[in-house]
C-alpha cells in the first residue's frame, strides 16, 4: 500500500487534537469525581511495567513491550486504588497517594538491583516528543500515533456517548444510581481503566506532561463557564482543539517547545475562563443589590 503524503505540520496538529479529545472526554468525569491526578499517578506507576517489559523480552529496548508493561502497571494502579477505596478505611485521594509511590519505588528498586548498567528508554515512553510523530508510520503510511490515539478516541467516545446518562447519574448521585439498578463501582472502574489505557497510549507521542494537561485543564476550564454537562463536554473538546492549533502556531513562531507552548495556552484559557466567571459572578451580585 502506497504511503499517504502527509504534511509535517498537519501530523503534529492532528496528533495533539486526538490526544486532547481522547483525554478530554474522560477527563471531564475525572475532574467531577475529584480523581483528576490519576493520569499523573499512572505516569509514575508505569515504571515497574516498563522494567517488566524489558525483562520479558530478554533485554530488548523496544518501545512496544515497554508501553504494554506501562499499560498493565496503569491498570494495576487503578485496581489497587479502587480496592483500597472500597475497603472504607482510606479515601480515594489517599489511596492513590499510597499506591503510585509504592509502585514507582518498586520499579526504582528493580532497576537498581538488576539493570543499573542498562539505559531503559523511559524518555521515549513517559516524556515523548510530539515533533517526532511524523517520522513513525504504520498501516497505510499513517502515523502510528494517529492509529493508536484514533482508536482510543473512538473507544472513549463510544463509552461516553453510550453511557452518558449512567455516567452523569453515577457521578453526581451514586446512591440514586444504585437504587435505579446501575453499578457506580462498575462504571467507575471502566472509566478508570480507559483513563489508564489512554494515558499510556499518549505517552509515547506527546509525553506525560501534555497528557495530564489535556486530561485536567480543558474540563476544569469548561466547568467554570457552564453547569450543563453536555455544554461542558463540548467546551472541553473546543478548548483542546483551540489549544492544539494555536499552541503549535505560537511554538513555531517562538521556535519553542511544542508541548510547553500548548500546555501554556491551556493555562491561559483557564485563566481567561476564571476571569470571565469572576466578572459574571460580580455582575450577578450587582444586579441582586440593585434589585434589592
Amino acid at each position: 500500500m502506497t504511503p499517504l503524503p502527509l504534511n509535517f505540520d498537519l501530523v503534529i496538529v492532528v496528533t495533539a487534537v486526538l490526544v486532547a479529545w481522547a483525554c478530554g472526554l474522560l477527563g471531564l468525569f475525572l475532574v467531577l469525581r475529584r480523581e483528576a491526578l490519576l493520569s499523573d499517578a499512572i505516569s509514575h506507576a508505569a515504571l515497574p511495567g516498563i522494567v517488566a517489559g524489558y525483562w520479558v523480552t530478554g533485554g530488548s529496548l523496544a518501545t512496544l513491550p515497554a508501553l504494554v508493561g506501562a499499560a498493565l502497571s496503569g491498570l494495576l494502579t487503578v485496581g489497587l486504588t479502587a480496592l483500597l477505596t472500597r475497603s472504607g478505611r482510606v479515601k480515594a485521594d489517599a489511596a492513590l497517594g499510597l499506591v503510585f509511590p509504592a509502585l514507582f519505588a518498586a520499579g526504582v528498586i528493580a532497576v537498581s538491583l538488576n539493570y543499573s548498567q542498562v539505559h531503559l528508554d523511559l524518555d521515549a515512553v513517559l516524556y515523548g516528543e510530539i515533533a517526532y510523530t511524523p517520522f513513525r508510520t504504520g498501516w497505510g503510511g499513517l502515523p502510528v500515533a494517529w492509529l493508536l490515539l484514533g482508536g482510543m478516541l473512538v473507544l472513549n467516545a463510544l463509552f461516553v456517548g453510550g453511557l452518558f446518562k449512567e455516567l452523569r447519574l453515577s457521578t453526581f448521585d451514586p446512591g440514586l444510581a444504585r437504587t435505579l439498578g446501575f453499578s457506580p463501582g462498575l462504571l467507575g472502574g471502566a472509566l478508570l481503566t480507559l483513563v489508564a489505557l489512554t494515558t499510556v497510549a499518549a505517552f509515547d507521542s506527546v509525553g506525560a506532561v501534555l497528557v495530564v494537561a489535556f486530561m485536567i485543564v480543558p474540563p476544569a476550564t469548561a466547568l467554570l463557564l457552564t453547569r450543563s454537562l453536555r455544554r461542558a463536554l463540548a467546551l472541553t473538546l473546543a478548548a483542546g482543539l483551540g489549544a492544539s492549533v494555536l499552541g503549535y502556531a505560537v511554538a513555531l513562531w517562538l521556535d519553542a517547545s511544542i508541548t510547553g507552548v500548548i500546555a501554556g495556552v491551556l493555562g491561559v484559557q483557564f485563566m481567561l475562563a476564571l476571569v470571565a466567571q469572576a466578572w459574571r459572578a460580580r455582575r450577578v451580585r450587582g444586579r441582586a443589590v440593585l434589585g434589592g
